[in-house]
């Protein structure tokens, strides 16, 4: 089978029971032999023989598998993004209302630990530019359900600490309330706050006005409180599991009289050296906690010295060893069916979901979204941003003149270039889910990619989560 085309590597796995390998470039996974796999491990795609093994050989020539088929990049033009952007803002607006927070938490994105974020200060929104944002994004989103009548309509008010700007918050939602009633009508907002100014008062209205509360708690004061702590390192973990209890009490009491009121949440995060077959214990001690567990995230790694301390081989083994058991825990207990909540979200996590989009035709290096439609935030002063976790370095227009068509190509051009030549040929190209936020630097006009050495450890990742995947599958058992 010689050809000239230029193949992509296959990625083996094992199952208790099977091997399997699986092509990215058709993101399809066949199980195979030990014959095969010896012969996919040896040998590169164009010497296989019908000889060797024929079942193989027909595969790849059916599928045309390993072959990537990746054409140079076309350069994007304004026109062309202006018309996907204006039309499909699809994932809401995100209001950063606040800069200041009254924690210091160790891996926030606005510490030191990261070289590229924004800092902390005293900045807030205030109500005239968040109007200006509501505005801009209620005309964009009436817009767009004219193509797309079943999109939400979604507002989330993010820091910092959100809570700081309280005013902002009531301004915003009478002001839709009273201006755009229609999408008063349909519209869901969220927060992400820490809890600590949380009160019965703000809890009701929220409750009422259809927020999805989410409150970041790292589980046991153990865990919470050795890396969210206040601005005099101190321990918050009891105020935070107060609030938690308060916001959850309300839920539940005032569910009885409306049912269209939003179920709150706790965000969780972990490092390399965080408990966390404890954590999951404390969560199964805790039912009320753990059936409000709403996402389960590891810190994020990338332009930051926060994991400076937790790379040793020794945290590593340990780390691998508690995620081992977790797996292995997941599936005796039937999986989702017996399982707690958190671990549950936990397993979930390591698994990405590769599905069709818009963004993929136009970007087919990553998982990025294209800029200003997957959803834009808005800083304090008014500038539109691809999300909330970006360098305010990336700017792609203002709540004024809005989007910067010229500004938004020139990053997806940009960030599709930077990939072309480093990522064509990559093994796991469809699994893979840098972003624009995961690559940032400190120059708006270039990303920063993983070294060859990170690729490495990423494609060893992802064999070993197929590995996991298809483990669970093979007994039926659902990771989703």
């Amino acid at each position: 089978m010689k050809t000239n085309k230029e193949y992509i590597s296959p990625i083996l796995f094992h199952s208790d029971s099977s091997i399997y390998v699986y092509d990215d470039a058709t993101r399809l996974v066949f199980p195979i032999n030990k014959n095969d796999e010896i012969i996919l491990n040896t040998k590169s795609i164009d010497r296989i023989t019908p000889t060797e093994s024929p079942r193989l050989y027909s595969l790849i020539q059916r599928y045309d598998l390993f072959n990537r088929r990746v054409s140079p990049p076309t350069e994007i033009k304004p026109e062309d993004i202006g018309m996907i952007t204006h039309n499909a803002i699809e994932g809401g607006l995100v209001l950063h209302i606040s800069d200041a927070c009254n924690l210091k938490c160790r891996y926030c994105f606005f510490s030191d630990e990261y070289k590229h974020t924004m800092s902390f200060s005293k900045n807030l929104m205030s109500c005239a530019t968040a109007k200006a944002a509501v505005d801009f994004y209620i005309t964009s989103y009436m817009n767009a359900i004219r193509f797309n009548p079943n999109l939400n309509c979604a507002i989330a008010f993010y820091g910092g600490e959100p809570l700081i700007n309280w005013d902002v918050i009531l301004y915003i939602v009478d002001y839709i309330k009273t201006e755009y009633k229609f999408a008063a009508s349909r519209i869901m907002y969220a927060i992400t706050t820490n809890g600590i100014l949380l009160d019965d008062q703000k809890i009701k209205f929220m409750l009422n006005n259809r927020f999805a509360i989410s409150i970041s708690m790292d589980g046991n004061s153990t865990e919470h409180d050795r890396n969210r702590v206040g601005v005099n390192n101190q321990a918050t973990h009891a105020q935070v599991l107060d609030a938690v209890n308060r916001t959850n009490f309300l839920y539940k009491t005032m569910l009885l009289d409306n049912f269209s009121i939003l179920k709150p949440g706790i965000l969780i995060t972990y490092d390399n050296v965080s408990n966390l077959i404890e954590l999951d214990s404390y969560f199964t001690a805790n039912p009320d906690l753990d059936q409000i567990v709403a996402k389960v995230s590891k810190v994020f790694d990338h332009a930051t010295t926060y994991y400076d301390n937790q790379c040793s081989d020794d945290i590593n083994n340990v780390y691998n060893e508690q995620v081992d058991y977790l797996f292995d825990l997941f599936e005796k207990q039937g999986g989702r069916i017996g399982s707690s909540n958190f671990l549950q979200r936990f397993i979930s996590s390591f698994f990405v979901s590769v599905a069709s989009s818009s963004s993929f035709a136009i970007n087919p290096y990553r998982g990025t979204c294209l800029p200003g439609q997957g959803r834009i935030a808005v800083d304090p002063y008014g500038k539109i941003h691809v999300c909330e976790k970006i360098s305010r370095n990336y700017s792609i227009g203002n709540i004024i003149s809005g989007f910067d068509n010229t500004t938004q190509c020139n990053m997806l051009n940009i960030f599709v270039e930077t990939c072309h030549n480093y990522c064509k040929s990559c093994s796991i190209l469809n699994l893979c889910t840098l972003c624009f936020a995961s690559t940032q630097s400190s120059d708006p006009m270039k990303f920063d990619l993983p070294t060859r050495n990170k690729c490495k450890q990423m494609k060893k990742n992802a064999s070993w989560l197929l590995s996991k995947q298809y483990k669970l599958l093979e007994k039926n058992i659902s990771v989703f």
